[in-house]
């Protein structure tokens, strides 16, 4: 169902019926959280403007894709994809969080190309791809880091992958359980694999990305590794 909205300076959408909303399955760029990034204020700005122009362009329709979130805003999607545009143009990256699969494989494709010809944020220092050694630089905020899963671990039923060995300040990734059961190949099996990994960057004994979904993790240098079957005495660890 089309419908107008007015666009808030916070990137959130003011619905018709007085609802909050924001686009789902992926960040708009932020101002910086104590220097940590995502993005410069003047990034905002421009995703702003950008949402503006092609809302007023355009007649959109407005479908919800999840439950109002801890901030009772609406995640949504819309047709014509607000998504795609922003991602296209880099002002945006994806976050994924519904589970409509041909949907974000769209979003994933807008993305590496703004990606790839360094567009908008991405030829911006604060909004790139991070190197999971200088994990630690970049606690409390939302990031994108790609490199080589060095070890892989199972304790307490979560897979730990990591890359690097300080732990203290590189990059480790928590997957639980369900997770490990919903991804395409066995995690364990990924030690020495290139992978992008995207998420809030937590802290667990170190630097960690705890994964809530399994788009989270993108493989980059070919086919995930065949599932293996669980060992239970190990699973009950």
């Amino acid at each position: 169902m089309a419908e107008e909205f007015r666009v808030n300076d916070d990137l959130t959408l003011r619905l018709e019926d007085g609802r909050t909303a924001r686009l789902a399955d992926i960040e708009l760029p932020r101002p910086l959280l104590n220097g940590k990034g995502p993005a410069k204020p003047a990034a905002a700005s421009l995703a702003r403007k950008l949402l503006i122009d092609l809302t007023a362009a355009k007649s959109i329709s407005v479908s919800p894709a999840a439950e109002m979130d801890r901030w009772h805003h609406l995640p949504i999607q819309t047709e014509p994809s607000l998504q795609i545009e922003l991602l296209r143009r880099g002002l945006a990256r994806v976050m994924p969080e519904t589970s409509d699969t041909p949907s974000l494989d769209r979003l994933f494709a807008a993305e590496a190309e703004a990606r790839t010809n360094h567009l908008g944020l991405w030829a911006d220092e604060a909004f790139s791809l991070r190197d999971p050694n200088e994990a630690g630089r970049w606690l409390d905020s939302l990031q994108v880091f790609e490199g080589t899963v060095t070890s892989t671990n199972l304790a307490r039923g979560f897979v730990y992958l990591n890359f690097g060995e300080d732990w203290k300040h590189g990059l480790s990734v928590k997957i639980s359980r369900a997770y490990r059961k919903a991804l395409p190949g066995d995690p364990l099996s990924l030690s020495g694999r290139r992978l992008r990994v995207r998420g809030w960057l937590g802290k667990g004994m170190g630097p960690m990305i705890d994964i809530r979904h399994i788009r989270q993790l993108e493989l980059l240098d070919g086919p995930w590794p065949a599932k293996l079957g669980t060992d239970p005495a190990k699973e009950a660890l």
